[in-house]
């Protein structure tokens, strides 16, 4: 399995870092904490996951290492624009393992779940290519398990509904009509 870097960085060794080397430390970090869950977004039917292109020729699916920066996220408005489109005005946001993704990663899938972006802001994200975290994951002997895969906590998703009024994303229980 992948291991936490848990490595103490100078003041100077932090500034003297390629751009980006400490984010994906940290987001590799909670990524391990939270046990290779992440949040994804898709639609209420459970068959569609938010892809996006990041040129014209290749994308990944979204995904983040917390609900409240998903959540965030889909209230931009680049992004409310896209999900209503492809969504309409109720998604979820759900809580899925990074193991139970590269489980079901095959050819026909693979266009759209091959790689995982995580947590995406207008300048940066974190790439997780899961053949990658595949071959990671089967070099240390990794059995399929589904204890791993699922566990009972209560925030496995959260539903939104889009809201005219608040012209955002909010939680269905939360929607005023």
């Amino acid at each position: 399995m992948l291991k936490k870097n848990i490595d103490k960085m100078t003041i100077d060794e932090i500034e003297n870092t390629k751009v980006g080397t400490l984010p994906v430390r940290i987001v590799y970090n909670q990524i391990i904490d939270n046990n290779y869950y992440i949040w994804l977004i898709g639609n209420t039917d459970g068959n569609k996951l938010f892809f996006a292109m990041l040129n014209d020729i290749a994308g990944g699916t979204i995904g983040f290492t917390d609900s409240n920066l998903a959540v965030n996220y889909v209230n931009r408005k680049d992004v409310i624009k896209s999900l209503l489109q492809d969504f309409g005005e109720n998604i979820v946001i759900m809580r899925m393992s990074l193991l139970h993704l590269q489980h079901i990663l095959d050819a026909h899938n693979a266009t759209h779940l091959a790689t995982i972006l995580i947590n995406p802001t207008t300048d940066f994200f974190i790439p997780i290519a899961l053949g990658f975290f595949k071959n990671l994951v089967e070099e240390r002997d990794y059995k399929y398990d589904e204890n791993l895969i699922i566990d009972n906590n209560d925030d496995e998703y959260i539903v939104l509904k889009f809201d005219k009024k608040e012209k955002k994303y909010i939680e269905e229980n939360e929607c005023i009509i």
